[in-house]
């Protein structure tokens, strides 16, 4: 997870910058925090985002009953005209704690326990 949001932190910084100088300040970034261990597991997460680009997610602790899918993929159909049912992808993820998030292209909902208290700290 903690990857899974450096490596989209870096995408996103890339989309306007020079790649070298955001990759030498992410570098910078996990020196200071001593997490350099992770840089290659980023670029790596970084690499298979680019390579999913319009791809739809879904992440919940559990796997979501038929009802929930169908009511997930209304609600991207609804503000997604361009989600294509098949191609959205459920996955299980034991790190949330409750609640599913949603990534579609470049746009992230966090409706996840964990995120409401990160929000908080």
């Amino acid at each position: 997870m903690k990857t899974d949001n450096y490596a989209k932190a870096f995408l996103k910084s890339i989309t306007g910058g020079e790649v070298s100088v955001v990759l030498a300040r992410l570098k910078e970034l996990l020196r200071r925090k001593n997490e350099l261990y992770l840089l290659p597991s980023i670029l790596r997460k970084a690499i298979a985002i680019l390579g999913r680009e319009g791809a739809t997610t879904v992440s919940s602790r559990y796997a979501l009953n038929e009802n929930s899918k169908k009511s997930v993929l209304n609600l991207l159909q609804k503000n997604f005209h361009d989600v294509k049912t098949d191609a959205v992808q459920f996955h299980i993820n034991k790190e949330i704690l409750g609640g599913v998030s949603v990534s579609h292209r470049d746009f992230l909902f966090d409706g996840t326990i964990n995120g409401t208290l990160a929000k908080f700290k």
